[in-house]
């Protein structure tokens, strides 16, 4: 399959940095990749770049989810506005949409969704309280998570962490692995990106709202 082609699209020395951050510690974690490698991938030939903006990894990962949830915030407003609107916030399926459909719109200035990617690997490199620390601040997608856990009625709160842990590492994987196809010239399963997610989300779903194990 020919790898489509993208414009990438013009970014500030902030950004171009966020996003290499992004990327390397969504290969690698925070841990595995240096300051100084960060800034050559964004492209600056000055070592204390990354410094001079971000101070250290913290500040990067603290940039790095302060530009995502601010777009993340305006589309579930949207999302969760029209849902409203329709009378469906108690839609377990409706409400993982809102949910986890806008981080797979978040792309990188060559149009690659590594905002999931590094979410997935933040999971991966044992990094997940970030995710909370963040987001829970985030009005909107709080919002979210709460109708999301009202529409399970009794659902044990512990198995209502677990099966959101899982539907949204699910969705994470679904999202780079469409990417990663893509890059290296494999033929996808769907013929349309979007048809796919919404399978994912299909499939999400049916794991949130099954019945308890005994």
């Amino acid at each position: 399959m020919k790898k489509p082609t993208s414009i990438p699209r013009k970014v500030s020395a902030q950004d171009a940095i966020l996003d290499a951050a992004e990327s390397l510690f969504g290969q690698f974690g925070p841990e595995g990749v240096s300051l100084r490698q960060i800034g050559a991938a964004a492209g600056s030939s000055n070592n204390s770049a990354v410094q001079y903006h971000f101070h250290n990894k913290e500040g990067l990962l603290q940039g790095i989810y302060t530009r995502r949830l601010a777009s993340l915030e305006n589309k579930r407003a949207e999302l969760l506005e029209l849902a409203q609107q329709q009378g469906i916030l108690a839609d377990t399926r409706r409400l993982l949409e809102i949910l986890l459909l806008p981080i797979g719109e978040e792309t990188d200035a060559a149009g690659h969704c590594s905002y999931a990617a590094f979410l997935l690997g933040m999971y991966m490199f044992g990094d997940i309280a970030h995710w909370t620390t963040y987001s829970e601040t985030a009005e909107f997608t709080h919002r979210v998570n709460g109708y999301l856990r009202a529409s399970l009625g009794d659902l044990p709160e512990n198995l209502f962490g677990a099966r959101l842990l899982a539907a949204v590492t699910a969705f994470l994987m679904a999202v780079v692995d469409w990417d990663r196809r893509i890059e290296q010239g494999i033929e996808q399963r769907f013929s349309a990106r979007d048809e796919y997610l919404r399978h994912i989300l299909d499939f999400v779903a049916a794991g949130m709202t099954a019945p308890c194990g005994v």
